[in-house]
């Protein structure tokens, strides 16, 4: 009986330290299979409450994420350039027709 107490301390612990709930150990010891299943949850749960999974979603979004906002910048800055490019292309096209409408030559 006494290594079932330990068991049911550790196991309330451990709920305790992961989940937001309140159990005293008469809860576990009258309900089994309500301990197996807080015993199931606290592998799936984090201390936070997130669930394990999405916090393996959270770690995989974190490291692409940075490679993904130097794309968009590299794209917006290529915009840029490209835009800068046509008016530039555009001023000297018509500093041309102006030349060669006044006649001036270098």
């Amino acid at each position: 009986m006494l290594l079932r107490t330990d068991i049911n301390n550790y196991l309330l612990c451990s709920v305790s330290e992961r989940l937001p709930v309140a159990l005293t150990p008469d809860d576990v010891e009258h309900n089994p299979e309500f301990g197996k299943l807080l015993k199931a949850l606290t592998q799936h749960v984090l201390p936070s409450g997130a669930s394990v999974a999405s916090e393996d979603d959270v770690r995989e979004v974190s490291g692409i994420l940075p490679f993904t906002c130097l794309c968009h910048f590299l794209g917006d800055l290529f915009v840029f350039i490209c835009v800068y490019f046509v008016c530039f292309c555009f001023i000297l096209h018509s500093c041309c027709i102006i030349v060669s409408a006044v006649g001036w030559r270098t």
